[in-house]
This record gives structure tokens, sequence and C-alpha cells, in this order.
């Protein structure tokens, strides 16, 4: 109607930390430098607003360096228990869909997610889900079948290409390989990363998702050939696959988010996306390893180093890339000295910082 005022569509942003696991201080430093990318880009002294929320969806009480920094943020906290019943923390990533209001898109990002530009305009994408393609193939299309069939689903007729077969790079060298996965990387079942996801509402996701991660893991722990299986025992992202897939077949729509907003090392090595054009880096290994407090600044150098190999190998495929070499490290020694060494190491912020 005339004179109708049409809200603009909201996003709120959850991150899911767990700090009740096995790697609790992982967690802390990765949202650390997760809520630090955030302050640096739309906190104090940037001309820039965030157009959206940010809620740290906590799994154990949250430490006080992470309290300390998400206030400064403007984030959320809340604190939940883990997802009881099965295995690992992978499922705790569920607590980040709870409580999603109609209306309102929900960014679930994993904690190891760095924010380097605005992308409030999430917000409007037309349609239920939106997520990137998976890197590579990591369940034979055989065991899709029998999945599927487990589940009471036919096998989607869709096929997509992976991340690494679409910018060229080839499986050498990935974890797992198996017989017939090139052929699968270039025309794969659908499979996405889970590292950032654009949910739309309470459009049932995080239930499917659960009942698909449980009966996948009775599928899987049930078949000898199956059980070896890491993405089907220990991940998240087959059980987003099939959850999506059954969704899809009710009605809700799927879109692919652009590249800019799930950069990963192989867009990098890729030459695909150059530093400066980056809104969200899924900085997959970052810090891994971390257990002792003094090792950080050595892990955290490794880190960035690994980034701007990566570049590297990008200018060999595309020129364009090669001033951005020193870029990760720049950005990751500010958000270190900025914002999270003073809360790390208890050290008072300099005045006028």
């Amino acid at each position: 109607m005339q004179g109708m005022t049409v809200e603009a569509p909201r996003l709120e942003v959850a991150v899911v930390p767990d700090f009740c696991g096995e790697q609790p201080v992982l967690f802390e430093a990765r949202t650390l430098f997760l809520l630090a990318s955030w302050l640096e880009c739309f906190g104090e002294g940037s001309s820039r607003q965030p157009t959206s929320g940010l809620n740290l969806c906590c799994v154990g009480e949250p430490p006080a360096t992470v309290r300390n920094l998400a206030e400064r943020a403007g984030a959320r906290i809340s604190v939940h228990l883990p997802v009881a019943g099965f295995w690992g923390g992978f499922a705790n990533k569920l607590r980040g869909l709870e409580g999603t209001e109609p209306g309102v898109r929900r960014l679930l990002l994993d904690a190891d997610v760095l924010i380097l530009g605005d992308f409030g305009h999430l917000a409007g994408i037309d349609a239920d889900f939106a997520a990137a393609t998976a890197g590579k193939p990591q369940v034979p299309q055989a065991l899709w079948e029998r999945l599927y069939a487990g589940l009471g689903m036919p096998l989607p007729v869709e096929r997509i290409a992976s991340l690494r077969s679409r910018l060229g790079l080839g499986l050498q060298n990935v974890s797992y390989q198996y017989e017939g996965q090139q052929a699968e990387a270039e025309a794969m079942l659908p499979y996405y990363n889970s590292g950032v996801l654009v949910v739309r509402g309470d459009n049932g996701l995080r239930d499917r998702w659960e009942d698909h991660l449980r009966r996948i893991l009775q599928l899987a722990t049930a078949d000898p050939e199956m059980t070896p299986l890491h993405a089907l025992i220990y991940g998240d992202q087959v059980g987003l696959a099939t959850a999506l897939q059954s969704l899809r077949a009710e009605g809700r729509t799927f879109s692919f988010l652009p590249d800019v907003c799930h950069v990963r090392l192989a867009h990098l090595r890729a030459g695909a996306v150059r530093w400066r054009e980056i809104q969200m880096f899924h900085a997959t290994g970052f810090l891994w390893g971390l257990r002792a407090r003094a090792d950080l600044p050595v892990l955290l150098e490794q880190s960035a180093a690994r980034w701007s190999q990566a570049i590297m190998e990008g200018t060999r495929r595309k020129a364009t890339v090669a001033e951005d070499v020193g870029e990760p490290a720049r950005f990751m020694r500010g958000l270190w000295e900025r914002w999270v060494r003073p809360v790390w190491e208890g050290t008072p912020r300099e005045s006028g910082d």
C-alpha cells in the first residue's frame, strides 16, 4: 500500500565456540581473532557500521578474554550445553541456529572465519539457504547412494563442481583420495562447506540437520566400508547436504554464496580473489595445535605465512595478486597487537587506542 514502509531484512551473525570440549584454548584464540577482525572492520575508528548483530553462542562458559573483547565488539553472549547424544563437537554448531526469528537471516560462521569487509548485502539473499560448494568430494558416489537409500531419499539428479575443480586446481596433495574422485570433483553430488551458511528464518534446518547427523552416524557405524570415512563419522557437512536436499524437495530454495563471502586457501592459490576483495576468509587450520598460550604468536606467524604462500602460488596463475603477498601477515599482526594481545597477555592498552 502507498505510504507503507517496508522493513529492511535483518541479518544476525552467530558463532559457536566450544569452551568445554577438548581444545578450549584453540577456540578462545580463534574467537578472539574473529572478534578482533570484526572490530577492525566495524569497530572503534572505523567509518563502517555493522548492519548485522553478532552473537556468540558459547558451548560452556567463555573465558574472561572473550567476554572482554565481545563487549567491545558489541557482541551478545549466550551460554549453552553441548548438543548431547552423539560424537564430537561438530553438532554443537546447531546451537547457532536456535531461536531465529521469522524474517531474520542467520549467518552461521565457524570460529575460524575472519571478517575483512562488509557482508551486509547477504541480508538481501532471496533464498531460504545459501552456502558455498565444498572444496572437494570426500564421499565416493557409491557410498552416497547407500546413504540416500538409508535415509529413504532419492539420489539427487543435480551435480555441482567442487571448488578446487572450478578453480582449476585439481586434487593433488589432498588429505583423502579415492578412485574416481577427480571425475566426481568436476560433477559431484550436492556437497557444501558449512563454515559460512545463511539461513532465512526458522525454516526447519536446525532440527532436520540434527536428525540427519544422527541417522548418518548410525548408517556409517553399521557399514564396514563407511566406518573409516572421516567425513561421515566426524563431520557435519554430509548431514548438511542431505538435510538441505530434503528441505529443497519440500519447496525450500537455495543459492550459492558469492566467492568473496567465503574465501578459502584454494581461492588464493588460484589467484581468483585478491586479499583486498575478501569479505569473509575461512582460515581453515588457523592456529591448529595451539595448547600452550605462549605458543600463539609463533602459530600466528605460521598461519599468515601459509596464506602468503598461497597468494604467491596464485601469482603464477594471475599476476594481479603479486602485491598482496605480504597482506596476510600485516593484517594478522595488526589484529594481534591492537586487539588480541592486550587481553591474551593481560597487558594494558596504550592510551588513544
